[in-house]
């Protein structure tokens, strides 16, 4: 028997905006308490130009980076709207808002319950991706798109796996359950429509919806313009159970990168959540 829970929907509007550091404010979506085991915390930070926030990792935590507005500075590499960073366990650094900056900020904080084989090594960097390099996947039964943003082969871990999914309008997709992870989707641009336990919810930009296991979700657009939605699993191994009627969601390669072009690697026809390489 499934064991269902409720959904979180946290709306951006409706969140309280706190100043942290100087030119500093974030908006927590999810905090220390919001979930029973404590998996991770996500906040939106908006900087100033000029402003500074640093990132402490333990010994125990792992963290990323999502830009989502603006420019920023980090060990000397400038990053965009292009650009996620992952950081290891017990990493500390400095981030430096080059213009006014929005930024999705999310931690694990027991990381290694989530990937046994993680160990810290005071030699291992940052994961800067850029996923405007990364291969674009088309759906093969409808017009959605996929980019995949942290995988093993992209952080070196298996702590977490996230992907960029474009609904253009008109499209919707496959009711669908996971086992073995929780997820999250943070909307980036457009307005969809999640169905969840068949009861439907209107998201908009930058609001969050938070996914337990067991429970059965879609999504659709039936809005003139795109919707997009960046999604991570933690951790990033877990099964996908499909609802009977359901055409089961495959992704093809289309051979170029979101720009257009050749993309900086490839990756083969699989199913959602299964594939070997990503």
């Amino acid at each position: 028997m499934k064991n269902v829970n409720m959904p979180k929907i946290i709306k951006y509007s409706q969140v309280l905006s706190e100043v942290i550091a100087p030119g500093v404010s974030t908006k927590k979506l999810l905090h220390e308490k919001s979930l029973p085991d404590k998996r991770m915390t996500l906040e939106v930070l908006n900087m100033d130009r000029n402003s500074e926030f640093v990132i402490e990792n333990s010994e125990t935590s792992v963290s990323w980076i999502q830009i989502l507005e603006g420019e920023i500075n980090i060990d000397q590499h400038s990053l965009t709207k292009e650009h996620l960073v992952f950081f290891p366990l017990h990493f500390s650094s400095k981030i430096k808002a080059k213009s006014n900056s929005k930024i999705v900020y999310v931690s694990i904080p027991n990381a290694k319950s989530f990937d046994e084989s993680l160990e810290f090594n005071e030699q291992k960097s940052m994961q800067i991706i850029n996923w405007f390099k990364e291969p674009v996947l088309n759906s093969e039964f409808d017009n959605r798109k996929r980019i995949y943003v942290m995988s093993e082969a992209l952080a070196n871990t298996s702590v977490a796996k996230g992907e960029i999914i474009i609904y253009p309008p008109n499209t919707s997709a496959p009711e669908h359950y996971h086992v073995g992870a929780e997820h999250f989707q943070f909307m980036m641009s457009g307005t969809g429509i999640a169905v969840l336990e068949g009861v439907e919810h209107k998201l908009e930009m930058f609001d969050l919806l938070y996914n337990f296991e067991d429970e059965n979700h879609y999504f659709y657009n039936s809005s003139d313009s795109e919707f997009v939605f960046v999604e991570f699993f933690v951790p990033g191994k877990y099964k996908t159970i499909w609802a009977p009627h359901a055409k089961v969601c495959t992704w093809l390669p289309t051979g170029k990168n979101y720009l257009g072009d050749t993309p900086s690697r490839d990756i083969k026809k699989h199913v959602a959540g299964e594939g070997e390489g990503i």
